[in-house]
């Protein structure tokens, strides 16, 4: 998963810079499969990934879920 860590340190360190962050597809296979499975819901688990990558200084995702998120986050 993503460092949000550093994310978070980044931004604080530069907030004056946006800040892209990109999902990439086998994170989002991985989650997929996951609620697939039984494992958790997949709306839930996609808007707390989504957040988490907001609460660390995202100002922009980029993500190959975007269609499936389409209706589920406001801007």
């Amino acid at each position: 998963m993503a460092y949000m860590d550093v994310l978070k340190e980044i931004k604080d360190k530069y907030p004056q810079y946006p800040m892209f962050v990109y999902q990439v597809s086998g994170e989002y296979a991985m989650i997929y499969r996951g609620a697939q499975e039984g494992a958790f819901e997949l709306r839930p688990a996609l808007m707390e990934i989504l957040g988490s990558l907001r609460r660390a200084g995202a100002d922009v995702i980029i993500s190959v879920l975007h269609s499936t998120c389409f209706g589920m986050v406001e801007t």
